[in-house]
């Protein structure tokens, strides 16, 4: 999106931050480091540069958060980009950590906060089902092992729950 030429406005440049991102959340890390340095060294824009810099470990996250200062409009921008970087790198805490911060900007005039939100609902959600699956399986065995113990009399060892 980025390599057509224009200004670089705030929509192109979250379009071409959003390529290398969503490359690395589909497991493709080295095409989107490779994408997200050309992105980095086309553009002009100082804050974008600043995200782009932190994705590549140029610069801790903690500069990032520093160099954004008060202005929320680049908080919600780079805590997105950081919770879906770490969403694709299998972080999901550090993921629900970065939009759950940029939702504390609380500027849901942006697409970011609109998109980290919806984020967060996926995230819990893919949790929860993994969770589930969990209970449900430890409820299945347990059935199996009642059932049993009903009906051969050998009764499960009751070490497993204490």
């Amino acid at each position: 999106m980025i390599n057509r030429p224009g200004r670089e406005s705030p929509g192109r440049l979250a379009g071409g931050l959003l390529e290398p991102l969503n490359l690395n959340r589909l497991g493709h890390p080295e095409e989107a480091k490779t994408r997200l340095e050309d992105f980095h060294n086309r553009i002009q824009d100082p804050w974008y540069r600043v995200i782009s810099a932190c994705l590549l470990d140029r610069i801790k996250e903690k500069s990032l958060a520093e160099k954004a200062g008060k202005q929320l409009a680049y908080l919600v921008t780079g805590h997105t980009a950081l919770g879906l970087w770490a969403e694709g790198s299998d972080q999901t805490k550090q993921a629900l950590r970065h939009y759950k911060k940029a939702l504390g900007s609380y500027r849901d005039d942006r697409i970011e906060y609109q998109f980290a939100k919806e984020r967060i609902k996926r995230l819990q959600a893919r949790t929860a089902n993994k969770l589930g699956a969990r209970v449900l399986t430890i409820s299945g065995w347990l059935r199996a092992a009642s059932y049993r113990s009903r009906f051969t009399g050998k009764h499960t060892d009751k070490s497993l729950f204490h």
